[in-house]
């Protein structure tokens, strides 16, 4: 029989609950069961809010434990509860764990659908605001839409010193910040604020913030080539992991240790590290961070040259990622696999996994599309117009301008991406034919990887591009000091299989030092990778493109000219004025002029000068005039 519910008992609980987040892992293990208890022997008749924090503070337990078909467990529980006595703010409150549970598991847009619904029905004032905008900037941030991460982090901010917020929900939008900073490469913001969460998290010892932030950075510094300072925070983060419960943590800060011993040459040492980190995770069943593991393992005896030992581990990793749908998994996967079968000389199978590679490209292509006007574009657009206190004619037609930029946009990422992916295809059945030598073959499939890889990029490149068109006001917080040098390299790698296959001739005059322009490099990249996309494509076979780059006075001269088929003046005027028709290149590519278009657009958004000038069949001249660096000081 059950005792009666003891009022004092409950909030004695409550309150050990509460503080679970910053307790050690047997203090936290020893409220985990006194909950446990507290549930299976009460009568909550009457007290249904009571019974629906316990079961939603114990799925909250094993939310931190990476644990989510546990933390789901209790949360749905609660959410029974919630429906059947509760009030609003009980269901609410259920509806975000859920939410959260959704994020831990991989899907942040239905998260992020959630979210959304519980702001559209409370007010600023509500106490499950503030978190929620916390849980939303880094849905944002998982979803790639980093801009508006960045943007909702100072709303958030803004919010939290308005309403003096604790020290922790401080060090946690802080966190947030750091995260929305570090994939737009904007490294310094990030460490400002990791550093800035740090000092608060230290002040009231919350071993979870303290852990993310030193594993955050750790990642940064690797990003830096700092492998120094990546390999001090990696210390500290386990030395935090051993004070909090579960062992999860502690593999997880393993992980990290190896990686930067391995990129640091110490390979006896971060072999140490990753068989600790393994017989961890053996023991605890996370699948994602289990092959993780495993795929290291990897990759560090194929570093050693031990492919045999290398492929054990590889085979075990197959069927755990096989188990998950963590696309990044499966990434990571057939790269050490073509990596593996690369050293072995196996090319056939090296070629299989280029395959896999090219279909997981083409699937996050589409889900990249789908996600950008279904959910994270079209609709975060729809509710920032229904905010402002415009007339209901005004808010359509803005939201039918944002529909077409983006249906244009999508054009573009087809048109980008694509075509690579089917030169890659090409390529791969000229190998698959055995139509080329060994040698030869191989220095293929180096171009094939690099090509993939350029792929990913310029999907997550362009997603970064459509937030700052769609939000071209706040474009100038991502400005700063870029090496033109160092971009044009890198869209010139990207093209290398088209111009191998044109049997093109690039000529580069280019500085032999960094060349420094204040720019976005993301949008600025793209808008390279269009001029140059152009210049291959209406090239002849065997024909040449000239790439120049000098600092002048006021500006930084750019020209990217070719010897191709070239325009014709009423031609030209027809693509600067958007009237452009199909045109092919001159092996047949379908060119729509449609990136060349939108390029002026983003040239103009950057401030950006250019000129074209072009004859019929003599080619073409692009000549971009960027913005010179700024001081390092200036804001």
């Amino acid at each position: 029989m059950k005792r009666d519910f003891n009022e004092s008992e409950y909030a004695r609980l409550k309150e050990r609950f509460e503080f679970l987040h910053i307790a050690e892992k047997e203090q936290a293990e020893a409220v985990l069961q006194e909950g446990l208890s507290f549930l299976k022997q009460v009568d909550f008749i009457g007290n249904p809010k009571e019974e629906c924090f316990l079961y939603r503070a114990i799925s909250f337990y094993y939310i931190n434990l990476r644990d989510a078909n546990r933390a789901l467990e209790y949360v749905l529980k609660a959410q029974e509860i919630a429906e059947k006595r509760g009030g609003d703010q009980e269901r609410w409150q259920v509806e975000s764990t859920i939410a959260i549970v959704h994020s831990l598991k991989g899907d942040h847009l239905k998260a992020i659908d959630i979210w959304e619904d519980i702001l559209s029905r409370i007010d600023s004032k509500d106490k499950l605001y503030i978190p929620i905008l916390n849980n939303l900037v880094v849905a944002y941030g998982f979803s790639h839409q980093f801009t508006h991460a960045v943007d909702l982090s100072y709303k958030l901010l803004k919010t939290l010193e308005e309403s003096n917020a604790s020290v922790y929900v401080l060090s946690s939008a802080y966190i947030n910040l750091g995260n929305s900073y570090n994939p737009l490469k904007k490294y310094d913001q990030a460490i400002k604020a990791f550093e800035h969460a740090l000092e608060l998290a230290d002040e009231i010892g919350h071993y979870s913030h303290q852990k993310s932030i030193h594993g955050n950075l750790v990642g940064i510094y690797i990003e830096m080539g700092d492998l120094d300072k990546a390999y001090y925070h990696s210390q500290k983060e386990y030395e935090t992991s051993q004070k909090m419960p579960g062992e999860i943590q502690k593999a997880e800060a393993l992980m990290h240790m190896g990686d930067v011993t391995l990129r640091l040459q110490r390979v006896e040492e971060s072999e140490s590290y990753l068989l600790k980190s393994l017989e961890i995770l053996q023991a605890e069943g996370n699948p994602v961070n289990l092959s993780d593991c495993l795929m290291a393992l990897g990759r560090l005896h194929l570093a050693k040259n031990e492919p045999q030992k290398a492929i054990e581990y590889l085979t075990e990793a197959e069927p755990i990622v096989n188990s998950t749908s963590v696309d990044q998994l499966f990434r990571t996967f057939y790269l050490t696999m073509d990596d593996y079968y690369q050293q072995t000389q196996d090319y056939e199978n090296a070629r299989k996994y280029l395959l896999k590679l090219l279909e997981l490209n083409n699937k996050e292509f589409t889900q990249l599309s789908e996600n950008m006007i279904s959910v994270a574009e079209a609709e975060y657009l729809r509710h920032q117009i229904e905010k402002k206190n415009l007339a209901y004619q005004e808010q359509n037609e803005a939201l039918q301008r944002s529909m077409d930029m983006l249906n244009r946009l999508i054009s573009v990422l087809s048109h980008d991406v694509r075509g690579p992916i089917a030169n890659s295809v090409q390529a791969l059945r000229m190998l698959q034919e055995g139509r080329l030598s060994a040698d030869t073959a191989q220095e293929l499939l180096g171009h094939l990887v690099n090509s993939l890889e350029s792929s990913s990029d310029l999907l997550a490149e362009m997603m970064l591009w459509i937030e700052s068109r769609a939000f071209s006001k706040e474009v100038s917080r991502l400005l700063l000091n870029v090496d033109v040098p160092e971009l044009l390299e890198s869209v010139i790698r990207y093209y290398q299989g088209q111009l191998m296959q044109k049997e093109l001739k690039l000529e580069l005059d280019l500085p032999a030092s960094p060349t420094l322009s204040y720019s976005e490099p993301n949008i600025l990249k793209i808008a390279m990778r269009n001029i140059l996309s152009n210049a291959i494509k209406y090239s002849q076979k065997g024909g040449n493109i000239y790439i120049s780059l000098k600092a002048e006075a006021d500006s930084i001269l750019l020209k990217i000219r070719d010897e191709g088929i070239g325009m014709g003046e009423e031609e030209l005027q027809k693509l600067l004025c958007e009237e452009l028709k199909p045109r092919l290149g001159t092996d047949q590519e379908l060119g729509m002029g449609m990136g060349l278009r939108l390029c002026f657009g983003y040239l103009q958004l950057l401030n950006i000068g250019y000129d074209i000038q072009s004859k019929e069949h003599q080619g073409t001249d692009f000549s971009l005039r960027l913005p010179p660096a700024k001081p390092e000081d200036s804001s």
